[in-house]
This record gives C-alpha cells, sequence and structure tokens, in this order.
C-alpha cells in the first residue's frame, strides 16, 4: 500500500512539472525563510543575557560618514546626555581598537579588539576583578587586562604593577604607557 502511494506521488510529479517545481521550490523557499528568522530571533533575544539588567542598556553610536572605515564612538555625546536626560541613570564611553600594538617588557604584539572605556563602563556592566583593585582604575594610566590576556602574555608572573605600552589608544594624560 506504501508503495502505491509512493508510485503515484511520483508519477504525479512527472506529470505536473511546472506545478511540483513551483511547489517544491516555495516550500523550500518558506522552510529556509523560517529557519533563519528563527535563528536570528533567538540570537537577538539570548545576547548578552549574562549582564545584571541587560534589559536596561542601550547604546548609543555616531558613525563617520566620510571614512572608509567607519568606527563607533560616541564622541563626548553621552556625558552631556547623561546630564541633561533625568532617565539616563549612568552613562560609559569606549574606544575601540580592532587591533592594537602593544609592549610588554621588550616585546611587541599585535592584539585584537581593545578597549579602553571610563570608570563608569566597570559598573555599568559588572565587572569583577580576580586580582588587584578596581577602584585603582579611576587613576590615569592605569589598565586592567582579561585573565585570558594575563596568562597568554604574562604566563604564571603576576601581572599587577608591570606596564604596557599601546600605540593607538592614549589614556588622558597623552601617554600611550598604562599599569596594569
Amino acid at each position: 500500500m506504501l508503495w502505491y502511494h509512493l508510485k503515484l506521488s511520483v508519477l504525479r510529479l512527472f506529470k505536473n512539472r511546472v506545478f511540483s517545481v513551483t511547489n517544491i521550490l516555495g516550500l523550500s523557499i518558506g522552510i529556509a525563510s523560517f529557519f533563519v528568522l528563527f535563528i536570528h530571533v533567538q540570537n537577538e533575544r539570548s545576547y548578552d543575557r549574562h549582564i545584571k539588567d541587560h534589559q536596561d542598556i542601550y547604546r548609543v553610536i555616531s558613525t563617520y560618514s566620510n571614512v572608509e572605515n567607519p568606527s563607533a564612538r560616541s564622541l563626548g555625546v553621552i556625558k552631556e546626555a547623561a546630564m541633561q536626560l533625568p532617565e539616563v541613570e549612568v552613562a560609559t564611553q569606549f574606544s575601540h581598537a580592532k587591533l592594537e600594538t602593544i609592549k610588554i617588557h621588550e616585546q611587541t604584539i599585535s592584539q585584537e579588539d581593545v578597549l579602553s572605556v571610563d570608570t563608569n563602563f566597570i559598573s555599568m556592566f559588572g565587572i569583577e576583578s580576580l586580582v588587584g583593585n578596581l577602584s585603582e582604575i579611576i587613576k590615569p594610566n592605569v589598565a586592567f587586562i582579561s585573565e585570558r590576556f594575563a596568562q597568554k602574555y604574562f604566563k604564571n608572573e603576576n601581572p599587577i604593577g608591570q606596564y604596557i605600552e599601546t600605540e593607538t589608544l592614549r589614556s588622558r594624560e597623552g601617554s600611550g604607557k598604562f599599569e596594569i
């Protein structure tokens, strides 16, 4: 019985080729569209859920339109907006370097995705220190690094008190030398 229905379905497919191709193509596009939208919605719903109060955090971006490689910067708008708008509880700014040249001791390395942030960044995103005191970050030319960065470049050495120098990112004091 099953063989009969299968044989009949195949014969109908070949008999009405244009109709069959249209239906199969439409069904394929519909299923593919569903999966693409499903994956997109899942990604959007799960993005940054690990951050405390993630539903209350918004990002404001200014992009340069006349530059080949546009960068996302707040261009000082954030501090002014935070003072003018009572709805803004905390505001932070950061600068992103896609590739940064960092000098540690006498070794020069290239590091991807380096951020230069202000002090509100730490409290806004709930960053905790494994070693050291994050209250030191308000001092000029002080940096904090990730555990992965410390293990990769400082090995078993304690990075606290060490210095790194950067080319692109500069502190508010102007120098590119930072104490960890």
